[in-house]
């Protein structure tokens, strides 16, 4: 489903030693707008959208009764009443269509932008990319206005990550800027590759039906606040501690499948959520791995594949 373009292993390596940069054409975009967005989206989401400035950018989620993810998108806030909402490939419309599900009369509106699309610049020596460009370097969470656009910066893919909304008319030149400025041009299985690497969770593969957001961290939800569907769930599962399963990168000894069962002993260990080959051949993934098993150091089973654990880490 992912596809590269020119030199894998080069394109993995400047996206883990300097800087990559590849246009998200497969991305929705929703843009929400209208005088009760913010109040409306705030009942509804995992986030405090009231209290996202204005130039910011957080992720959130829609949860269901049980808690878990029917939704997922970065939003970001370009005005008091504007925002971007930026979600997975083939995300934004059930995103827009559980909006509108709940949409009784509010003054908000749901706009699919056509003039603009997402072009993602990452890797460590993004500062130093965007300083050469004399471009303005969002900190974490911040949103910085250009004339062609504006640059978010999410670090969603676990590394120094921006997100750039072109409009049409820039695309080449800004396209153009990046490669002459050092970044090297990929495509979206080097940021997928980078993303795993980084151990970092994305929508719908390590949190969805399937799970709770809780389980990849507390990003997206803002503690203490209230009034949204799924929210007691949530609140429930905090006040009893953690949740039962814990997100790992994991080293795989051969191909394997997102969706994949593992397995301890031949007991229900955990879930495979992503699975990516490198260029060198080697196989790595991403699972939520029940929690008492998540920092083990014996490895896990996924059919005749096995899954090693690295060493722990909180996910993103």
């Amino acid at each position: 489903a992912f596809a590269h373009s020119g030199d894998p292993a080069g394109e993995l390596a400047a996206g883990r030693g300097a800087a990559v940069h590849a246009d998200l054409l497969g991305w929705d975009t929703l843009r929400l707008t209208g005088a009760d967005t913010a109040a409306f989206l705030g009942r509804l989401c995992t986030l405090d959208v009231k209290g996202l400035p204005t130039g910011a950018t957080a992720p959130t989620f829609w949860l269901d009764a049980r808690g878990r993810v029917e939704a997922s998108a970065w939003l970001v806030r370009t005005g008091d009443d504007d925002f971007l909402a930026l979600a997975a490939p083939g995300q934004g419309a059930p995103l827009s269509a559980l909006l509108d599900r709940y949409h009784f009369g509010e003054a908000f509106e749901i706009q699919t932008p056509s003039d603009h699309h997402w072009r993602t610049l990452a890797g460590p020596g993004l500062p130093a990319l965007l300083d050469r460009l004399g471009w303005p370097a969002p900190a974490p969470g911040e949103v910085h206005h250009v004339p062609w656009g504006l640059l978010a910066r999410t670090d969603r893919l676990g590394t120094p990550t921006v997100d750039a909304w072109l409009n049409d008319a820039a695309w080449a030149t800004v396209r153009g800027l990046l490669t002459d400025a050092g970044a090297v041009e990929t495509g979206a299985l080097t940021l997928e590759r980078l993303r795993v690497l980084h151990g970092a969770a994305a929508h719908p593969a390590e949190y969805g039906p399937h799970g709770s957001p809780l389980e990849i961290g507390m990003a997206g939800i803002t503690d203490g606040k209230g009034c949204y569907p799924g929210q007691e769930v949530i609140e429930r599962t905090l006040a009893l501690g953690k949740p039962p399963r814990a997100l790992r990168r994991v080293r795989l000894t051969g191909p394997a499948a997102a969706g994949d069962a593992l397995t301890a002993d031949g007991k229900p260990a955990g879930l495979l959520t992503t699975a990516v080959s490198l260029p060198d051949g080697e196989w790595v993934g991403l699972a939520l791995i029940k929690r008492r098993l998540a920092d083990g150091t014996e490895p896990l089973h996924t059919g005749d594949v096995l899954a090693f654990i690295d060493a722990p880490k909180e996910p993103r």
